[in-house]
C-alpha cells in the first residue's frame, strides 16, 4: 500500500476551496467582533496622553489589519527559516488570521494584535541562523520592543522572561547579552520617566506604584475547565510535534524548543485577568497554528489528515463562543 503523503493535498486543487472555506470564516468571524472603539491605555500614560479615549472603528479595523498582516509576514519567515515549512505554503496567510478573529472585541484584538506582532518579532530578531548568532543590535531592537509593551502593563515581564529563555535555550546568552536586553527593554519606560521628570510629573507614577498591576486579577480560578482547551490543545500538537522532532535537524529542534519554552514562561497569564488571558490566548493561537503546519507536513495516515484540517474551521468558532459567553 503506498504511502500517504501529506504535501499532494496541500498543494492539490483542493487548496483553493479550503482557501475559499477559511477566508469565508474570517469574514463571518470579523463580522461577530463587537465593534467596539473605547480603547484604555495604562495609567501611568496619564501625563501623556488620554487613558480612555474613544477613536473610529474604520481607525481600528485598519491598524487591526496592517498588525495581522505584518505579523502573517512575521510568521510565515520564521516558518520558512527556522521550522521547516514549504516556503510556497499558503495556509498561514489564511489560518493565522482566522485564529485571531477569535478576539471578538475589535478594541482588545487592537491590543492582541500588538502583542501578536511583537511576539513575532522577537522570535524573528532572537532565532539565529544555523551557523551564527543573533546580532548585537538584533537583541537590542527585540528588547526595546518588548519594552514598549511594559508601558501598558507587567505583562511585558513575561515578554522580558521569554527573550532571556530563548537566548539560553540557543546557547547565546551571556553577560553582555543580558545587559543589553535589560537596557533596551527598560528604554521605552526610561524615557517616560525623564519626559515626566521634565515636566515635573512624576508623581503619575510615584504616587500610584501599584497602577503597574492594573489589569492583573491574580490566581483567578473561576474558570471552567473547557475554557483552557486552546492551551489543551496546543500541548497535545506540541508532544506530537516534539516526539518526531528527531528527523529534524538540530536548529529547528532548538527553534521549537525556544518557541515551547517562551510559552511556558507566558503560561502564569492565565491565572490573571480577562484581558490578559485574551492576549495570552491569542499567542498560544499563533503557536498552535506554527505546530499544526508542521504537523499537517509529517502526518502520514488520512483520516489523521483530514481531522487535522478541520480543526482550524471548528476550533476557532468554539473559543469565539467561549470568549463572547463569558464562561468566568
Amino acid at each position: 500500500m503506498k504511502q500517504f503523503n501529506a504535501e499532494r493535498p496541500v498543494n492539490s486543487q483542493l487548496k483553493f476551496i479550503f482557501m475559499l472555506i477559511w477566508l469565508s470564516a474570517i469574514i463571518v468571524l470579523a463580522l461577530l467582533n463587537n465593534p467596539n472603539t473605547e480603547i484604555s491605555l495604562h495609567p501611568w500614560l496619564a501625563g501623556i496622553a488620554e487613558t480612555t479615549f474613544t477613536t473610529g472603528l474604520g481607525w481600528i479595523i485598519v491598524a487591526r489589519l496592517l498588525f495581522i498582516t505584518g505579523s502573517t509576514i512575521f510568521a510565515w519567515m520564521i516558518s520558512v527559516k527556522h521550522f521547516e515549512i514549504p516556503r510556497k505554503d499558503y495556509m498561514l496567510f489564511f489560518i493565522l488570521p482566522l485564529v485571531h478573529f477569535t478576539v471578538y472585541d475589535w478594541s482588545t484584538g487592537l491590543f492582541a494584535s500588538v502583542y501578536w506582532t511583537i511576539f513575532l518579532l522577537v522570535l524573528y530578531l532572537l532565532l539565529p541562523n544555523e551557523s551564527s548568532k543573533p546580532p548585537l543590535k538584533n537583541i537590542l531592537t527585540a528588547a526595546i520592543c518588548s519594552g514598549f509593551l511594559l508601558l501598558n502593563g507587567a505583562f511585558a515581564l513575561l515578554y522580558f522572561a521569554a527573550g532571556i529563555i530563548i537566548m539560553t535555550v540557543f546557547q547565546n546568552v551571556s553577560f553582555r547579552r543580558v545587559i543589553i536586553w535589560i537596557m533596551g527593554f527598560l528604554t521605552p519606560a526610561f524615557f517616560v520617566f525623564f519626559w515626566y521628570f521634565i515636566h515635573d510629573q512624576t508623581s503619575v507614577i510615584l504616587s500610584n506604584p501599584g497602577d503597574f498591576f492594573i489589569k492583573e486579577e491574580f490566581l483567578t480560578f473561576s474558570r471552567p475547565l473547557i475554557f483552557y482547551s486552546i492551551p489543551a490543545l496546543l500541548f497535545i500538537l506540541i508532544l506530537v510535534t516534539h516526539s518526531r522532532m528527531n528527523e529534524s535537524k538540530i536548529s529547528v529542534r532548538r527553534s521549537f524548543s525556544a518557541l515551547l519554552f517562551s510559552l511556558l514562561i507566558f503560561s502564569p497569564a492565565a491565572f490573571t485577568s480577562v484581558f490578559n488571558v485574551q492576549i495570552l490566548f491569542s499567542i498560544y493561537g499563533l503557536a498552535a497554528v506554527l505546530y499544526w503546519i508542521k504537523i499537517i507536513y509529517n502526518v502520514r495516515k488520512r483520516i489523521w489528515f483530514i481531522i487535522l484540517w478541520l480543526i482550524p474551521l471548528v476550533f476557532p468558532f468554539l473559543f469565539y463562543w467561549l470568549m463572547n459567553n463569558k464562561p468566568y
